[in-house]
Parts: structure tokens; C-alpha cells; sequence
């Protein structure tokens, strides 16, 4: 056998043992500091919410109040037809009401965009081109 196998084994050293474990308060002093810190951090931010909470109180007394009543929401557009909440006619009430203004627009006198020129019924017109007949073509 090899000389390396009968080596006898190692002498024990009891001066490279460790005598005692790690020491205890210096991990205490952390974990103290560590909590404080903790505790300190809370109270810092409890302190900074209750003044952010007195300022908007504060802004909210400066307001005025009225009575009237604050608006709506309006959503963007396009606003959808028919979709309760979103608008406030159905598209067949648009339609009704468009109707009704074109029949009062043909029903009724008044002025064009056109200058030299007047809207009249078209009942009155039909009647003015039976009396006069048809314009003949130049």
C-alpha cells in the first residue's frame, strides 16, 4: 500500500476550533434598529396622510357652495344612440323630431340663404303654378 493511505490522521488542533457561537448583541442591536426604523417609518407616513387629509379638507371648505347641482359626467364622443344613460333620445325620436322640422320648414314662410329669394309652402307653391303654369324652358 501506498504511503499516502497509512498516513495517520490528523492531530486535533483545539486552538482552531470556534470557543463560542456568534455573538448575540450585535444581532440584537439590529433587529432593535430594524423595528424602530419600522416604527418610525409608520409614524412618519401617518403623520404625512393626516396633514394631506387637513389640506383637502381645507380646500374643500374654500369652496362655495351652491344650489346647483353639479353636472353630469358627459362621455366622449362619439356618443352612442339608444344606449341608455349615454344619450339622451332614441335614434327614433331623432328621427321624429327631424321629420317635424323639415314639415315645418315646408309648411312655413321665411328667408333663404340664397339672397333675392323666399321659402313659402309648398301647398302655396302648387297653387301659384296652377294659377301661372308651368315656366317655359329657354
Amino acid at each position: 500500500m501506498d504511503e499516502r493511505e497509512r498516513a495517520a490522521p490528523p492531530e486535533q488542533h483545539p486552538e482552531r476550533l470556534e470557543s463560542r457561537d456568534v455573538p448575540a448583541k450585535p444581532l440584537v442591536m439590529v433587529a432593535i434598529a430594524t423595528v424602530a426604523g419600522a416604527v418610525l417609518t409608520i409614524l412618519l407616513l401617518h403623520w404625512l396622510y393626516a396633514s394631506f387629509q387637513a389640506a383637502a379638507r381645507e380646500e374643500d371648505g374654500a369652496r362655495t357652495l351652491t344650489a346647483v347641482p353639479s353636472a353630469a359626467p358627459v362621455p366622449p364622443e362619439p356618443r352612442l344612440q339608444g344606449v341608455p344613460g349615454l344619450h339622451a333620445t332614441t335614434p327614433a325620436d331623432d328621427l321624429k323630431e327631424l321629420r317635424e322640422s323639415w314639415t315645418k320648414q315646408l309648411e312655413s314662410y321665411g328667408p333663404t340663404r340664397d339672397e333675392g329669394y323666399v321659402r313659402i309652402p309648398v301647398g302655396r307653391a302648387m297653387e301659384i303654378l296652377l294659377e301661372r303654369g308651368l315656366p317655359e324652358g329657354r
